[in-house]
């Protein structure tokens, strides 16, 4: 599904999740030997641009504190796959605190989302067609009726 309103790139709607660090660092640079915590492919609109774009958006811990790297990977027309959401880390309660663990690395999950973005969209791997809202209302209706006008019919099987 696409966003249909601009943002402010980074939001802390997109950046926060409950029982984390209301505030983090924004880097410029991240190696691919370091802990991420997560990576999301998001499309977005930066308030004043006038076209959406696909941003890949990593968080780090870094000094036991969140930094998050963004990457304006073009415009989303460019892209036919789904938007991404990685997580790889909890949170773990220790001496009273909270500490954050990571799983896997920034190289593994960029990887995972090559691997990902080379995917077909959800619905084309499912085998799924859009519905059509009118065919499926009176398909429903003639569902009902015949519930009402037969109720001991039953769809798995015979009735009484």
């Amino acid at each position: 599904m696409k966003n249909d309103r601009p943002i402010t790139i980074p939001t802390q709607e997109s950046l926060d999740a409950p029982n984390e660090p209301s505030i983090h660092q924004i880097t410029t640079w991240i190696s691919n030997d370091e802990g991420a915590y997560g990576l999301q492919e998001l499309d977005l609109q930066i308030e004043g641009s006038l076209g959406w774009h696909r941003w890949q958006i990593i968080r780090v811990m870094r000094n036991d504190q969140f930094a998050t790297w963004f990457k304006d990977m073009g415009p989303r027309e460019l892209y036919n796959a789904d938007q991404i959401k990685i997580l790889s880390g909890y949170p773990v309660r220790a001496g009273g605190q909270i500490q954050y663990r990571t799983v896997d690395t920034v190289g593994q999950l960029k990887d995972a989302a090559n691997e990902l973005r080379a995917l077909p969209p959800y619905q084309q791997v499912m085998g799924l067609e859009p519905n059509d809202l009118v065919e499926s209302y009176y398909t429903g209706m003639e569902y009902l009726k015949d519930r009402i006008l037969h109720p001991g019919k039953t769809v798995f099987g015979h009735g009484n």
